[in-house]
């Protein structure tokens, strides 16, 4: 476990936030933060911003890439403390991120993640957030739509596959591209654990279309970075191999007749390396099964009645 992480990634990109739950500041003055995080590193947050020189009156974005809670939790905290600043983030979010239920399940989830951070003392000083209100989406974008500040541009574009909700944001000043999770979860050891969590027919798509862009620099929503043309192209293509090879992997469990409860607890079992050791095991366990479903809905295949015991998620990694 890493945790705070602050540093220089390209001219207009700082690192900032933890390793394994990645924030970018970008530009400055003014100033756009990337991805929101988890609730107890608000306070590390706070401070990273006023190291970097930040202040309430030249915080002018956050940018929300998708709805779920590990990827906005500090942002009520900075909202509270930069109330100057405008939340950007895809259309849907401007329903998805107002609905009680579903800011009811972040809170959940946040309160679980909290508590873990405090066992390990992830950071200094935790940050407890205890209920989350509707996020204002001040700049609803759209495929496409491109924002400016600071003389710099970020291209955003549709990503869904992960999220429903998933966006993207390029900029081509330093050739960087804010993936998120939409890239699959990276890991520096060379791991990368698919999670269409949405639909697997779109994720395949939104991996390719991100390809099509000339990237020095991949910025993901844990684990940091990955650098170097080369690299960051390489990754992309292994994401997708590994992508196609689990689902050819849940198919042909399920053509041998094997009972898939056992390959999800088996996925599971496997989420406790960096930051997935973060999430509960139910949690772990029913994003498996949410794999799985959407792999037999990508083939058209009835799902068994005894797989999801319990409903599925809306939100997750």
């Amino acid at each position: 476990m890493i945790g705070a992480m602050e540093k220089q990634i390209t001219p207009h990109v700082h690192q900032v936030g933890t390793f394994e739950f990645t924030q970018y500041l970008i530009g400055g003055p003014p100033y756009f933060l990337m991805e929101g995080g988890i609730a107890p590193q608000g306070l590390l947050i706070l401070e990273q911003l006023r190291n970097q020189g930040v202040t309430p009156e030249n915080l002018q974005y956050l940018g929300i890439l998708h709805g779920h809670f590990d990827h906005l939790g500090t942002f009520p905290l900075v909202m509270e403390n930069f109330p100057e600043t405008h939340v950007v983030s895809g259309e849907k979010n401007r329903d998805i991120l107002s609905r009680p239920r579903i800011l009811e399940k972040i809170a959940s989830s946040t309160h679980s993640i909290t508590d873990f951070a405090k066992r390990v003392e992830f950071v200094p000083r935790i940050y407890e957030q205890k209920s989350f209100s509707p996020f204002p989406i001040q700049h609803p974008i759209q495929e496409g739509d491109t924002l400016t500040f600071d003389s710099l541009s970020l291209e955003f574009v549709s990503l869904p596959g992960h999220s429903p909700d998933a966006v993207g944001a390029y900029l081509s000043e330093d050739g960087v591209f804010f993936c998120s999770d939409m890239g699959g979860l990276y890991f520096p050891d060379g791991t990368i654990r698919p999670n269409y969590y949405y639909n697997l027919r779109d994720y395949e798509t939104s991996l390719q279309k991100i390809s099509t862009y000339e990237i020095e620099t991949l910025c993901f929503g844990h684990n940091g970075v990955l650098s170097g043309y080369k690299k960051v192209k390489t990754y992309l293509e292994r994401s997708l191999d590994f992508t196609h090879k689990l689902k050819k992997q849940i198919k042909d469990w399920f053509d041998s007749g094997r009972d898939l409860e056992k390959l999800a607890q088996q996925f599971a079992d496997g989420a406790k390396k960096g930051f997935l050791a973060f999430f509960p095991r139910e949690h772990s366990l029913m994003l498996s099964r949410l794999l799985i479903r959407r792999t037999l809905e990508y083939y058209h295949l009835e799902l068994p009645p005894n797989l999801f015991p319990t409903p599925s998620p809306t939100k997750g990694t």
